[in-house]
């Protein structure tokens, strides 16, 4: 019989590895392992001053400094058109006047019908994010488009766990932008801090 190094549960026949763990505590350990690592990510962040990234691969204006990026999504609400609904060609009736040698007929209960539409959150650009003391910036994968949002106008932002999403003034909808769990609490670490300056 094996055992656990860790618990010392006897090993069920699916449990037998090189590692000598259970399911259970190789579970806890790699949980253990995932937050040491999201913590140590996230440690300067939370420093009196925000670290400093080089960035060789996109435009910086002048006086511009880098703080973080990381791979993101940009996805976008976008309104999408699914066609017409609740149209009706209705009924045709003939009455008994002719003009020019023509039956006249009446219609009725004729409906143009409505056109059907369904906003939808589309992908519409990727590459890397990028956060420095003047805006927020995509720097897009080969393909994809940029953009840009200065930090002067974001009306507000929200952190989740799996993504950011950035309200622009003078803009309807907003933009949100795909990430893992560190990178966004990083993107709002920053942006607090960064906007309250």
């Amino acid at each position: 019989m094996t055992y656990c190094k860790e618990c010392g549960h006897k090993l069920g026949f699916l449990e037998h590895t090189a590692d000598g763990l259970c399911n259970g505590c190789r579970a806890r350990l790699a949980q253990e392992q995932a937050e040491k690592a999201h913590a140590a990510a996230i440690a300067p962040y939370t420093g009196a001053e925000l670290p400093v990234i080089t960035v060789t691969d996109a435009i910086v204006k002048k006086g511009e400094t880098a703080y973080y990026r990381t791979a993101t999504v940009l996805k976008e609400i976008k309104t999408v058109n699914l066609g017409y609904s609740g149209a009706s060609h209705g009924v045709s009736i003939p009455l008994p006047i002719k003009v020019g040698g023509f039956p006249v007929r009446y219609r009725v209960g004729q409906s143009r019908g409505h056109i059907v539409k369904h906003d939808e959150l589309l992908e519409t650009s990727r590459g890397d994010l990028i956060v420095s003391n003047q805006r927020l910036f995509l720097n897009p994968f080969a393909g994809h488009k940029p953009l840009s949002v200065p930090l002067s106008k974001i009306a507000s932002f929200h952190v989740y766990e799996n993504g950011l999403e950035v309200w622009q003034d003078g803009k309807e909808r907003p933009d949100l932008f795909v990430l893992d769990a560190t990178g966004s609490e990083i993107f709002g670490l920053c942006l607090d801090r960064l906007l309250r300056a």
